[in-house]
């Protein structure tokens, strides 16, 4: 996980000084690569974030989380079930936070028998596998 933010910060650092020269040619539109570029590697990997750049995208735009100690993290869904190992019988330290049913409007999803990201500090976090 640490690669994935050090390789993000560093994308973001190389895509910056494109930026002043994208500013030189005119009528040029700007290229936002979502997650990276998602139609060759999974999203929000070094590979998408790598191949997004040399495939011309100006900037990787992220989605990013908030651990409980107000860490950042790169994730796209609000929940842990999708994208890590955490299940109700492996993991007993955090089955009270478990959430039944939570409907998430502006996610346009119910999540069922999950956990919230921002319930979990950095080193829980870390626990997971998959994340």
């Amino acid at each position: 996980m640490r690669g994935i933010i050090l390789c993000t910060l560093l994308l973001c650092a190389l895509t910056l000084t494109d930026y002043a020269l994208y500013m030189k040619v005119p009528g040029r539109p700007m290229v936002l690569a979502h997650r990276g570029d998602c139609g060759q590697f999974p999203e929000h990997t070094k590979e998408a974030y790598t191949s997004a750049h040399y495939a011309g995208a100006d900037f990787n735009e992220l989605d990013l989380g908030v651990t409980k100690d107000n860490r950042l993290v790169v994730f796209h869904n609000p929940t842990l079930k999708e994208v890590s190992n955490i299940n109700y019988e492996d993991f007993p330290q955090f089955r009270s936070r478990m959430i039944p049913l939570l409907d998430i409007e502006e996610c346009r999803g119910h999540f069922v028998n999950d956990w919230v990201i921002n319930d979990f500090t950095w080193d829980e976090i870390q626990q997971l596998r998959g994340i």
